[in-house]
């Protein structure tokens, strides 16, 4: 077996790539090596202890993909941490770690690991009636990784042969040990009496409900372990960002924390992310990872702005806004071919979105027409209250829009949404509409108005502005703007609110334009990604060369 220290040797020397937190991460098991075992730092290194743990995983077989029935050899970077971790003793002999926190890129196999350590913890750990958690923000998430341990257990005989492995729970049946998953959603959470504890992809966590509950439920244990494992995510205000803020400064020494081994693996700051040099740097498993898979997603995060905070997070482990600005102007204005006339128009199948902000701001209808040759037109109006149009909140020209037809300025401090229910009938009738999109949110009114004109509830769908609803749609529209597969024909006012949208993406990876935390208004292209939506949902499917990212 190689010497697990060589890796901590390797990144220090810089063979091993890798960013300032891996060499800090580094630096501290030596620097700690010369001070072991005097008053100002109380513990010393067991590398019997240390080694025994990594042997243990080199007994466990692989049981899915192209590693099936081979044996689990940790990686460098694996066998460097469980060699620390489990090295590490009190002077009673006890671990000096209870915490491990590991920020590392997906496909680098953070869950394999620290399934195996959680079998590793039931067997050969010395704990009596080992209790092994594994906790994610829902249940579903956190048996992935009780799954793991689960599969690979069962292919691999010393484990099996002393395990009972069943398909919602471990039993180790000489004392009553057990490995449960738990989520915010499972409904035993309390009475736990935890020796182990997983908190798995912690950026997805809104609270910390599922940390606290594993971590009071360690009190009766002698030398408990809390694993936290994580990719990068993209909710800054969710606790795993200022729990990592915590964890490098641990690194850098500014607080002290003994019992908290932490790595994180990142670009640093001043990396380029396209750069291919980089991304062995943040990804410790390069070696094993599928880099024709990797390049792909890299070429794809290049060209298209809502790929590329997922990419950068999500394999690189670069902390991304949650808002992204999206199309730049010269990729929209490619996009602004000849006006075509109603004449051309009216007898093609058509879908529309209409958002209503309130009678007091900005309100718009797009139509969509899906043509022969798989592009899509896009046809606008606008309503905006006089009032509006006078004050200089939005600084825009609007009363140059009104003059060339782009707008409605209808008079007072509101729309009169009677008059604005005559205005969309007066369209929606022209064309042959399929379906129109529409928030429900303050639009009862106007609603109404349509249906006792004569529009049938079956061409009406309400339509919910969140990630789940809007993320198809604002992936396809942007697909289909860089591929100048989309028609707006110049149309200025959708060209000033395609220039003030930002994107905002959860940790699910949903995407939605984002009207609060855009630079301005934004109406028109939201009604655009409710039309594209709703032409979704139709029986007949968006088709053509377009890409659903």
């Amino acid at each position: 077996m190689t010497d697990p220290a060589q890796y901590g040797l390797d990144v220090l020397s810089g063979k091993v790539v890798a960013c300032e937190y891996v060499r800090l991460y580094a630096a501290r098991h030596f620097d700690d090596l010369k001070r072991q075992r005097t008053d100002e730092f109380p513990y010393y290194f067991d590398e019997e202890a240390g080694i025994r743990s990594i042997k243990f995983f080199s007994i466990l077989n692989h049981y899915k993909g192209k590693w099936a029935g081979q044996k689990f050899i940790p990686m460098p970077w694996q066998a460097f941490n469980l060699y620390q971790f489990f090295g590490w003793k009190r002077l009673d002999g006890r671990r000096k770690y209870k915490y491990s926190y590991i920020e590392v890129p997906k496909k680098n196999g953070k869950t394999t690991f620290v399934a195996c350590k959680g079998l590793y913890h039931m067997l050969m750990d010395g704990e009596s009636s080992p209790e092994v958690y594994i906790a994610a923000a829902k249940e579903a998430q956190a048996r992935i990784c009780f799954d793991t341990a689960r599969f690979i257990g069962k292919r691999t005989p010393e484990i099996y042969k002393r395990l009972h492995i069943m398909k919602y729970v471990i039993e180790k049946p000489d004392d009553g040990g057990v490995m449960l998953a738990l989520g915010s959603d499972s409904k035993k959470q309390d009475g736990l009496n935890v020796s182990h504890g997983v908190i798995d992809e912690y950026h997805t966590h809104p609270s910390d409900e599922m940390y606290d509950i594993l971590k009071q439920g360690t009190g009766a244990r002698d030398q408990p372990i809390i694993d936290i494992i994580t990719t990068a995510g993209y909710e800054k205000n969710y606790p795993c960002y200022e729990f990592r803020r915590r964890c490098i400064k641990i690194l850098q020494g500014v607080l002290k924390q003994e019992n908290m081994l932490v790595v994180i693996y990142t670009l640093d700051e001043k990396d380029d992310w396209k750069d291919p040099k980089m991304w062995e740097k943040a990804n410790p498993s390069w070696s094993i990872i599928n880099q024709d898979d990797f390049k792909d997603e890299a070429e794809m995060a290049k060209n298209s702005l809502t790929e590329q905070p997922k990419f950068k997070t999500k394999r690189l482990c670069v902390w991304a806004d949650a808002e992204q600005t999206w199309i730049g102007a010269e990729d929209w204005m490619k996009c602004a071919g000849e006006e075509m006339s109603y004449e051309q128009l009216k007898d093609i199948p058509c879908y529309g979105g209409l958002d209503l902000a309130n009678v007091r701001d900005l309100n718009a209808l797009v139509l969509v027409f899906p043509l022969p040759d798989n592009t899509r037109y896009i046809k606008c109006w606008f309503w905006i209250p006089y009032d509006k149009v006078r004050s200089k909140e939005d600084i825009v020209p609007y009363w140059e829009w009104k003059e060339e037809g782009y707008i409605s300025v209808a008079g007072g401090n509101s729309i009169d949404q009677d008059e604005l229910v005559k205005d969309l009938l007066s369209i929606l009738e022209k064309y042959n509409l399929r379906s129109l999109a529409y928030d429900r949110w303050g639009s009862d009114r106007i609603v109404q108005g349509l249906q006792k004109g004569g529009i049938p509830d079956s061409k009406l769908d309400e339509y919910k502005q969140v990630t789940l609803e809007m993320s198809k749609p604002v992936r396809f529209i942007e697909a289909a703007i860089m591929e100048q597969k989309m028609n707006h024909a110049g149309n200025p006012v959708l060209r000033w609110m395609a220039s003030n949208v930002v994107i905002y993406m959860d940790s699910s990876e949903g995407i939605k334009f984002d009207k609060r935390k855009s630079i301005d208004k934004i109406d028109g292209m939201v009604a655009l990604a409710m039309a594209v939506g709703t032409e979704m949902s139709d029986e007949g499917p968006i088709t053509g060369n377009v890409r659903f990212l």
